[in-house]
């Protein structure tokens, strides 16, 4: 009797992808652009039942019988029989069924078109979601108003910092203790509101504003590391002027604050651009979880426990040994794994049954509790499509 159908309009996480994974017998794949441009939804619809189209013949041609294939199809046909649903949701989507699943599968990005059927779901665009949705924070260092942000690639919103956090100079000057390091730096200057401004001349007095300026930042991480703490090892990327970045880094408490940061004066920076410069700066580093495992991988070359052969990747995915697998974000390699026999074979021109052993080696290693990394070419170890940590 087949499983209750599960249809869903939201994005997986992790542990939901590796249960998707483990479903049994033909898996189809339909990857499709959004259209999003008002008036444009029939576009969609007619894409979508195009594709419908095309899982027919290759599901035809996998050897499933006109009946059962109108009975797979089912669900996706009555999913594309409502255009406004099609259309509604992110610039990708991607849709996935099996025997007893039917997933609709919404990406913030869009994808490049494509319809797949073989034993196991086209994962690599959800699996670039799953790294999209992954939080970082950016802390803008405004002297008038310090905010923190929680951010993921798409999205951004305000954190209150706790109530012992100054949330600008003015409030924290008002409140502060005496320092008795800076009662001879300081002097009274011209008024802001009720709070006086400080003035300094000498060079003297410049070391001491930097004390200030260092007592005053030292509040702020504290608070920065309060909220932090429920997220911790997400990235800190800092907004401001160069001399305020320089101190922040100096005084932080916090272990992942991301390398320079972004330079310019945060009110500067307006309609998302602050956003946008800060997810920037943070792709040009190395994600730290992928330094780890590059680091691992190089660590593990000597025990004889790496591989950058697509055949022995597969083979040893399929095994349950690859802990970690680097994949070249955009290449393909057709081919089959005979589970008998344990042999991957490649073909340069697609066979009848054939599929992407790149994307099966990545959905094996996630199906077994391994990580899957979707990176460029060049940072695959060895400049190789594919490369793998073993367990042994």
């Amino acid at each position: 009797m087949e499983k209750e159908l599960l249809q869903e309009r939201t994005a997986v996480t992790k542990d939901e992808l590796k249960e998707l994974l483990a479903t049994d017998g033909v898996c189809l794949s339909i990857l499709m652009p959004v259209d999003k441009v008002p008036g444009q939804n029939k576009q969609n619809g007619v894409r979508l039942r195009n594709a419908i189209s095309n899982a027919e013949q290759l599901l035809a041609a996998r050897g499933v019988d006109e009946s059962g294939v109108q009975e797979f199809l089912a669900p996706v046909r009555e999913f594309a029989s409502d255009p406004e649903q099609v259309g509604t949701g992110g610039a990708g989507m991607v849709l996935l069924r099996s025997g007893g699943v039917f997933r609709d599968i919404r990406l913030a990005e869009t994808v490049r078109e494509a319809v797949v059927v073989g034993d196991h779901f086209e994962i690599r665009p959800i699996i670039k979601e799953l790294d999209a949705a992954k939080v970082f924070y950016i802390l803008a260092l405004a002297r008038k108003d310090i905010r923190l942000l929680r951010c993921t690639d798409h999205t951004s919103e305000v954190v209150d910092l706790p109530d012992f956090a100054p949330k600008s100079l003015a409030e924290w000057a008002q409140t502060r203790q005496p320092d008795h390091n800076l009662n001879n730096g300081a002097a009274a200057g011209p008024s802001s509101g009720s709070s006086k401004g400080v003035m300094f001349g000498t060079a003297t007095d410049r070391e001491d504003k930097d004390e200030y300026w260092i007592h005053f930042y030292q509040e702020v991480d504290k608070g920065v590391n309060d909220v932090l703490k429920k997220d911790l090892g997400a990235p800190l990327v800092l907004v401001g002027v160069e001399k305020e970045l320089s101190i922040y880094h100096r005084i932080t408490k916090y272990d992942w604050v991301v390398p320079a940061g972004v330079h310019g004066a945060p009110d500067s920076l307006k309609g998302g651009e602050m956003h946008k410069r800060a997810l920037e700066h943070l792709r040009a580093q190395l994600d730290p979880e992928l330094e780890r495992a590059l680091y691992l991988y190089e660590r593990s070359v000597s025990l004889a426990r790496t591989s950058h052969q697509i055949n022995q990747c597969v083979k040893a995915a399929y095994e349950g040994r690859v802990s970690h697998l680097f994949v070249a974000d955009g290449a393909t390699q057709m081919g089959s794994f005979d589970e008998a026999t344990q042999r991957a074979q490649q073909h340069g021109t697609p066979q009848p049954g054939d599929e992407d052993l790149l994307n099966a080696a990545a959905a094996e290693t996630i199906k077994n509790g391994g990580q899957v990394f979707i990176v460029p070419k060049e940072t695959v170890p060895n400049n190789s499509v594919i490369a793998a940590v073993l367990r042994f």
